[in-house]
């Protein structure tokens, strides 16, 4: 009887230590990856945010216009 309730607190003390390890391979491969990603096109975003914004503001524009002229 009392091997049984030991080798069950093995297995479960097991059990909780693959899921630590799921846990973290979970974060390396799927987490971290999809974040930097994320980070990624945000700032890709907020670049085209801005030049957008530089370039519809008509004293910028027309300023540019000159350079032709």
């Amino acid at each position: 009887m009392q091997i049984t309730v030991v080798e069950r607190a093995q297995k479960i003390q097991i059990q909780e230590q693959e899921i630590v390890r799921r846990e973290r391979e979970l974060d390396s491969k799927v987490r971290k990856p999809a974040e930097a990603e994320k980070f990624r096109l945000e700032k890709i975003a907020e670049a085209n945010k801005s030049v957008q914004a530089h370039y519809l503001d008509p004293l910028c524009f027309y300023s540019h216009l000159e350079l032709f002229w």
